[in-house]
């Protein structure tokens, strides 16, 4: 003969299963990256106002790249009178509908850089930053 507390744990079995299996889908599924993948999960980027050859003056900090934002280097560019572009400083920020692009005026140069391959992935060129400076997981 059963007891009530026995006929109760029974009773729930089914809604029991029921959540044991949707926790193992949403575990399976996000260990494997089938409902968000890598690539599009919230990136943690550099933010310097004003960034030269390695250093940040302003004072590094960072910010999260959200779904469908980027982390971002700008790159500006001095034009000598001869025509030779001459690196000025970057800016590294976050930024939404972000687009890889050029662009030249008389005396300035801009180069627009988006990145989400990875975290901190907008360090300008020829910057060594150890990799130790990246948080763990």
């Amino acid at each position: 003969m059963k007891t009530s507390h026995t006929l109760v744990l029974w009773s729930l079995r089914p809604r029991m299963d029921k959540l044991l299996l949707l926790n193992l889908f949403t575990f399976v599924c996000l260990a494997e990256g089938g409902l968000v993948s890598r690539e599009d999960s919230e990136k943690n980027c550099n933010l310097c106002a004003l960034f030269h050859f390695g250093f940040c003056y302003s004072g590094m900090k960072s910010c999260t790249a959200a779904i469908g934002q980027h982390c971002v280097t700008k790159n500006y560019f001095v034009i000598e009178n001869s025509g030779l572009s001459l690196y000025h400083y970057s800016k590294l920020t976050c930024k939404t509908d972000c687009m890889n692009e050029d662009t030249t005026s008389k005396r300035q140069r801009l180069e627009v850089l988006c990145c989400r391959d990875r975290n901190y992935c907008n360090v300008p060129f020829g910057t060594k930053i150890p990799p130790s400076s990246e948080p763990g997981p």
